[in-house]
């Protein structure tokens, strides 16, 4: 099992890339530097790939630059995964928070997958919240389980080779933030996988590369019909989920 790991950090975070690389060394983890890409501040029109008619029907609001930022470094670390011949990329956003042992514990899950040959895209392995899910095994106090719902954050996450492809060929058009795009994906493809409690979390210290959007998004740049368009996306997703629960 080759599995690589890259650490996305903007250029001038410098205390986020001093922070995570100590705590990757702890754990006896060698990894890639990604220079996040930085959108704070571009015009949507410089995306030539953002779709801002089906960002607003989809998500009832307009994409801001530090979105399409965060979006664009996940890219980075797929493409440049598939560069290479390994068979799984491990990607860790700088605000991470890495309990002791927590990749030894990442790292006999993916074990447990490889040996049962089960089929998969991607693993959340930092997502607090968790739900519309199925207990595949537990490890180390940890529950591994199909994630039927995939749950949103990417402060880390897994790629298998295939998962990698298809979720860049899914990507060409992009009209939603990347932890939104990754749920409706996998809640059609029904090949994620997530872990309970979460093996990571985040400091709590604002983002850099999606600076201000977060308050931003509260009510700025809203259409009238947000509130419905949200509903009925997530009301939409658990249904499917719910479907491939049972069957």
């Amino acid at each position: 099992m080759s599995t690589v790991f890259y650490l996305i950090n903007l250029d001038d975070s410098t205390e986020r890339l001093k922070s995570a690389t100590e705590q990757l060394s702890r754990e006896d983890v060698d990894f890639i530097r990604i220079s996040a890409f930085d959108g704070r501040g571009k015009s949507m029109s410089d995306f030539k790939d953002y779709d801002e008619a089906k960002a607003e029907s989809y998500m009832g609001r307009g994409l801001r630059g530090g979105e399409m930022g965060c979006y664009y470094s996940h890219l980075e670390c797929i493409r440049q995964f598939l560069a290479t011949a390994h068979d799984y990329a491990v990607v860790i956003e700088d605000d991470v928070f890495i309990p002791n042992k927590a990749m030894q514990t990442l790292k006999k899950m993916m074990s447990w997958l490889q040996g049962k040959n089960l089929k998969w895209d991607v693993i959340n392995f930092g997502a607090q919240k968790n739900k519309i899910y199925s207990t595949l095994t537990e490890i180390d106090t940890h529950k591994l389980v199909k994630a039927h719902y995939f749950p949103m954050t990417t402060t880390g996450i897994v790629w298998t080779r295939s998962g990698a492809q298809r979720f860049l060929e899914y990507s060409q058009t992009i009209y939603a933030p990347v932890d939104n795009a990754l749920r409706e994906w996998q809640c059609q493809e029904n090949l994620g996988v997530s872990i309970v409690p979460p093996l990571v979390s985040t400091t709590g210290a604002e983002s850099d590369i999606d600076s201000g959007t977060i308050k931003a998004r509260s009510k700025q740049g809203r259409l009238f019909s947000y509130g419905l368009r949200k509903q009925w996306r997530l009301w939409r997703q658990k249904s499917l989920a719910i479907i491939h629960k049972i069957f």
